[in-house]
């Protein structure tokens, strides 16, 4: 007897999963789990309403299990290092990525995750976007939270944002679609002219490190970056394609001296940058790069 014939997707920086059901379905099991259910269910001629049930059942029962599994291993990876962390991000703010925010702007974090970067820079007015459930409440009280997809960001958003940073979240997307239907959900909160601006670790510098962790799925780089920016009405603007280490998960502290010393010495950047940093302008086709 045929299964069920459904999909399973992850997406978020803690992979939050979800199945396509019909509504009823989703009635149904959303109480098992506690997942989120959208879409359509499609079942093959002849299979019968109890295997569909049992076959669901079964599957998201698994998919509980993998939620809290991959929410154990960012409690793991991040927890201990959250002030490291914020110290590091409160130089990269103040010293680097504040000159492309203006006092005014209303700037979305999207897979803010612990927010880090929402919480230090300044602006106009903030949100942050995750599904993660710490999200809320590492926010400052100054931060609006949406728990949401990338790929469905809400719609009071539309044409109401100037810039959307995103950062070490895309190698965490499931599929290159998903990569971009992302980009269309913020081009579409973006105001004309708004910017998106683009931390992501690049999988031609880093090499095989790339998938030391287990929740990286998509392979990222400077041109196809570009290449997703034209599929979705983005023109690059900015691009220093080697700029911030891998990762900051080491016993090394984070000295704020230190930070600023190699934002300020761009030959330490080409010798250990594995991040490229990228700027896109919705509608815009000006280019100007920095290497």
């Amino acid at each position: 007897m045929a299964w069920t014939d459904f999909r399973v997707l992850t997406l978020s920086t803690n992979s939050y999963p979800y199945i396509n059901l019909t509504a009823r379905e989703s009635g149904e099991y959303r109480k098992t789990t506690g997942a989120t259910f959208s879409g359509s269910l499609h079942t093959r001629k002849g299979t019968s309403v109890a295997i569909v049930h049992v076959s669901i059942l079964i599957a998201v029962i698994i998919l509980g299990n993998m939620k809290d599994y991959v929410l154990s291993i960012y409690a793991d990876r991040f927890d201990k290092s959250v002030t490291k962390r914020d110290v590091m991000w409160k130089i990269l703010c103040e010293h680097y990525f504040q000159k492309f925010i203006e006092p005014n702007d209303t700037v979305l974090d999207l897979a803010a995750g612990y927010c880090e970067f929402i919480n230090n820079i300044r602006c106009g007015k903030k949100i942050a976007v995750d599904l993660n459930r710490k999200t809320k409440f590492m926010a400052n009280k100054d931060v609006i939270v949406y728990q949401t997809l990338s790929t469905k960001l809400p719609k009071s958003l539309s044409s109401k944002v100037d810039v959307v940073f995103v950062s070490n979240f895309f190698e965490h997307l499931e599929s290159k679609n998903e990569l971009i239907d992302t980009l269309k959900e913020i081009h579409r909160v973006l105001k004309p002219g708004g910017r998106i601006m683009i931390l992501q670790p690049n999988i031609r510098l880093v090499g095989n490190q790339y998938w030391d962790y287990v929740d990286h799925t998509l392979p990222i780089t400077e041109k196809s970056l570009l290449e997703a920016f034209h599929l979705t009405q983005f023109a690059m603007e900015f691009q220093k394609t080697r700029f911030l280490p891998y990762t900051a998960n080491s016993k090394t502290p984070a000295i704020p001296l230190f930070i600023r010393a190699y934002l300020m010495f761009p030959p330490a950047q080409l010798l250990m940058g594995k991040q490229t940093f990228v700027i896109g302008r919705k509608l815009e086709t000006t280019l100007a790069t920095e290497r």
